[in-house]
């Protein structure tokens, strides 16, 4: 199954080229190729990120680690991925019409900067997940997801034919974005918190945490978009540049984690994702998720670790605030008292 899931995922990637080829010639193909070749960049980098976590994921399978620390991780990651692909993703919208056109030698290619959008968007959900994937291959669970790549590329085709043959390659991009954001991220979402047991409610709230973050970025991006429009390559550094400044300052102001921005060294296994600036007391996190714990799976069964992460804080606040689990029993009373 891992290696149908493979060659399906290969197939539906170069399935709008093949249609494109059909329907409107090689002019249209070279068009859409621009795009094409932007996002296999796009995606390779987000699998970069998670291949370096592959070896790690595998051990905490084969030690049997509980779901609670393999959704700490899953989490972590993904965050860490929301944020550089993000960022190349808003740095698109910012340049990437110039670019585009200065890259194809000709205005007939700016529709590749919606093109590739397109793509980049629907790319962009899947790649957050991508240690998902090896975490399911480590569980050795790779029947549904094979299935869902075929299911996927079935899709594809059947929605892109008509958009392909009314809007060349933008349609067969809109084909390809429906048929990925449905069948790689509505489907396997289902199966990671059915299935596999993932936390996935709780990993779309950590990566919502950082929507704040993502607004100055996004509105620099657009103004950027509209109003700047250079045309030889070392006029888009500037623009490059100034966009990556307050993306990476307003990021690390309102979104990074402790982990994120480098926390000392004694947190990084157990910090939660968990913004900056939260509006939230950071004991009173604490206090609740114990609480809710205790209740729902029982004092005796109840760690350290998952209030740590259940609370979204960290090994160092949890001990800052009480010595240990009985410590924090203990204070309960007083704590609702205040």
């Amino acid at each position: 199954y891992v290696f149908i899931g493979i060659v399906v995922d290969n197939v539906n990637w170069s399935i709008d080229r093949q249609l494109l080829t059909w329907f409107h010639g090689s002019a249209a193909v070279t068009v859409y190729s621009i795009a094409a070749q932007l996002n296999n960049y796009f995606l390779l980098f987000g699998n970069a990120i998670s291949n370096v976590m592959t070896p790690r994921v595998h051990r905490l399978v084969a030690e049997g680690a509980s779901m609670r620390k393999l959704d700490a991780l899953f989490t972590r990651v993904g965050r860490l991925q929301f944020i550089l692909l993000s960022c190349i993703f808003l740095g698109f919208v910012a340049i990437g019409q110039s670019f585009v056109v200065l890259w194809g030698g000709g205005e007939q290619f700016r529709i590749d900067y919606w093109t590739t959008l397109l793509l980049f968007f629907a790319c962009l959900w899947t790649n957050v997940q991508t240690v998902g994937i090896e975490i399911q291959r480590a569980k050795n669970m790779h029947k549904f997801r094979s299935l869902t790549y075929l299911g996927v590329l079935v899709g594809n085709i059947l929605i892109s034919i008509p958009l392909c043959i009314k809007w060349q390659g933008l349609g067969a991009a809109i084909g390809t974005a429906i048929a990925t954001l449905v069948g790689n991220v509505i489907l396997m979402n289902w199966y990671y918190y059915h299935r596999i047991g993932l936390n996935i409610p709780a990993f779309w709230r950590h990566i919502l945490h950082l929507t704040p973050s993502m607004l100055l970025p996004a509105a620099a991006a657009v103004l950027l978009a509209v109003f700047v429009h250079p045309t030889t390559y070392w006029g888009l550094i500037p623009p490059g540049l100034a966009f990556v400044a307050v993306y990476g300052i307003s990021v690390w102001l309102f979104g990074m984690t402790r982990y994120e921005g480098g926390c000392p060294a004694e947190e990084r296994e157990e910090v939660a994702a968990v913004p900056r600036k939260s509006g939230r007391n950071t004991k009173g996190r604490i206090v609740s998720a114990a609480w809710k714990l205790f209740y729902e799976q029982g004092y005796d069964n109840t760690t350290v670790e998952d209030i740590i992460f259940e609370s979204e804080t960290s090994k160092g606040s949890f001990y800052h605030y009480f010595e240990g689990k009985d410590a924090l029993l203990g204070s309960l009373s007083m704590i609702f008292d205040e």
